[in-house]
């Protein structure tokens, strides 16, 4: 009987934020119609997918919360559910942000070619702030991952000093 009333509740709590989901992208479509800019239409691009498994969380997270588990239980469950929804946002925040580059160059005229290794560049970056903020999330100071990060930097770039300053000038000849 618990069973069906979470289940009730997981499919009750999906449906409203999938309806709601709708809605808002129906306003918004109509507002990115309206405007001249690309980016708009790139955003929404971007959250349509990762907006569907946003709202799979919420009713996850609301029945979760209204069932009888032990408390142990639903901790661990509300956990992997923050995991997921923070690598979601992730994922979505790296992609936009190498679109969003790319369209800006294009955008610009600027004659610089955006290669694979910029794009690369900018999802790695975005993706390493969201790992520690993941690791923030469960508790794990990151302090001293930063640490040992900027020291293992350190001696990597000074271990491959040469092939460094060739690669750079590889890029210089490139934007040149």
């Amino acid at each position: 009987n618990s069973i069906m009333i979470v289940l009730a509740i997981f499919i009750g709590v999906t449906v409203l934020a999938l309806i709601v989901r709708s809605l808002l992208f129906r306003f918004l479509h109509r507002w990115a119609q309206r405007t001249e800019t690309g980016l708009d239409d790139l955003f929404l691009a971007a959250l349509r997918i990762p907006s569907i498994y946003w709202c799979i969380a919420a009713g996850l997270y609301f029945a979760i919360g209204t069932s009888n588990l032990p408390v142990q239980h639903v901790t661990y469950s509300f956990k992997a559910i923050h995991i997921l929804v923070i690598l979601s946002v992730t994922l979505m925040l790296a992609n936009v942000s190498a679109k969003l580059a790319t369209y800006s160059i294009r955008k610009a005229e600027i004659p610089i070619p955006l290669t694979g290794l910029s794009q690369a560049i900018i999802k790695g970056t975005i993706l390493t702030i969201g790992i520690l903020i993941l690791l923030d999330t469960l508790g794990i100071s990151i302090t001293p991952v930063i640490t040992a990060l900027g020291v293992g930097g350190l001696a990597v770039a000074l271990a491959l000093q040469d092939t460094l300053s060739n690669l750079f000038a590889g890029l210089h000849i490139l934007m040149e």
